[in-house]
């Protein structure tokens, strides 16, 4: 009897760790996949962060280099415009020399 119940007891013991090792895996396992989720959902945050960084800066450097070439654009019609000027002028002043 004494030998029976000792068996009944082990196998109810086995069966008692089973259960609380089934349960733990099975917790670390949601666990694990809900910190891989949260990764994935940090890293996919992260690159589009950088994407926007990286959009925003190119089209500033666009708008920077559009106005570069605008003011160079105009300074460079206003210099053409003094050349002629000044050279309009110093013909029109040899002409009254000679």
């Amino acid at each position: 009897h004494f030998k029976f119940c000792l068996h009944l007891i082990f196998q109810h013991f086995k069966f008692c760790l089973h259960l609380i090792f089934r349960h733990f895996k099975f917790c670390l396992h949601l666990i694990f996949r809900h910190f891989k989720f949260c990764l994935h959902l940090i890293f996919q945050h992260f690159k589009f962060c950088l994407h926007l960084i990286f959009r925003h800066f190119k089209f500033c450097l666009h708008l920077i280099f559009q106005h570069f070439k605008f003011c160079l654009h105009l300074i460079f019609r206003h210099f053409k415009f003094c050349l002629h000027s000044i050279f309009r002028h110093f013909k029109f002043c040899l002409h009254l020399i000679f």
